[in-house]
């Protein structure tokens, strides 16, 4: 992974370095003008003036002289001395010496530092392109394993209804190729025994195996997860008998509401067309009296 985070970040890496010798070459272009100046003037002392030659004698020299500063080749105090005497043309107070100084801040707090960020950003870039291909091809290998188990219980499925029972995976669970593939998923025997019961619970005694297949992938791991993987199946089961219990009384439900619905427009229907006819009829006077027996008769 080190190997293809450098290989993929050389890109930026030559980018860094072209930077990087573009502001050399100008502090060079700089110092070695400064140097030239002095040394074409009578009288240069020669304390100064052999330093000047030695480090700062041409192009090649002084961008040396400058890589070396900001890398730890040579101390930079020294090799930036003799600037001491060579003042700045107009600004006899400020010598080249300041220059170099403010050089060597720039380079070591701004350029370097973001050219480093830079690059491991790029690195980082990499590595996690490269972790995501990792996990793709973890993936890919785990989805072609499935398709081989798949095909190698349909293999012994003797009734080609490409589902598996109990029964069959106790009569083929001795198989080496089954046990090289479990093995391959870090599952025993036993916990895809008890995988396959609880997944039976949900099923009329024989499951797809795709379905089994699934559930074993997702055992993959520890075998404390078996556990896990049954509650899931569990929880599934009951969400859908709820929804079927749902679906059932919302049905209920809704006939129930057409029927009050019809009831009650049939009873609208009578109250505004009555049957028999109300007839016309003089009022009866209702005579009450007590009879022998002591109850009200109605005469």
């Amino acid at each position: 992974m080190l190997l293809v985070s450098i290989v993929m970040s050389i890109k930026s890496l030559m980018w860094m370095m072209a930077l990087l010798f573009l502001i050399i070459y100008i502090g060079a272009l700089i110092f070695v003008q400064a140097a030239a100046d002095y040394l074409g003037k009578p009288g240069a002392a020669l304390d100064v003036s052999d330093p000047l030659l030695r480090n700062f004698g041409s192009i090649e020299l002084a961008m040396q002289s400058l890589f070396k500063s900001i890398t730890g080749g040579a101390d930079w105090g020294d090799l930036a001395a003799p600037f001491l005497s060579l003042p700045m043309a107009g600004l006899e107070s400020f010598t080249y010496y300041y220059a170099y100084t403010a050089y060597i801040c720039f380079m070591f707090f701004a350029v370097l530092n973001i050219l480093t960020g830079i690059f491991v950003e790029n690195a980082i870039k990499t590595t996690k392109q490269d972790s995501a291909n990792m996990i793709y091809e973890e993936r890919a290998k785990q989805k072609h394993l499935q398709k081989e188990m798949v095909a190698l219980f349909q293999g012994f499925d003797d009734d080609h209804s490409g589902t598996i029972s109990m029964e069959k995976f106790d009569r083929h669970q001795t198989n080496p190729h089954i046990k090289a593939y479990m093995s391959h998923f870090d599952i025993d025997l036993v916990d895809a025994r008890e995988l396959l019961g609880a997944i039976l619970e949900s099923f009329a005694g024989e499951v797809p195996i795709a379905a089994f297949i699934e559930g074993c992938a997702r055992l993959k791991g520890s075998a404390k997860r078996a556990d896990f993987v049954t509650l899931t199946i569990e929880t599934k089961r009951m969400v859908h008998s709820f929804q079927e219990f749902r679906a059932d009384t919302t049905s209920r439900l809704t006939a129930a509401a057409a029927a009050t619905a019809a009831l009650s427009s049939q009873l609208r229907c009578m109250r505004a067309h009555p049957w028999p006819p109300a007839q016309e009829h003089e009022p009866v006077l209702l005579v009450e009296r007590v009879n022998a027996d002591g109850f009200l008769a109605t005469l």
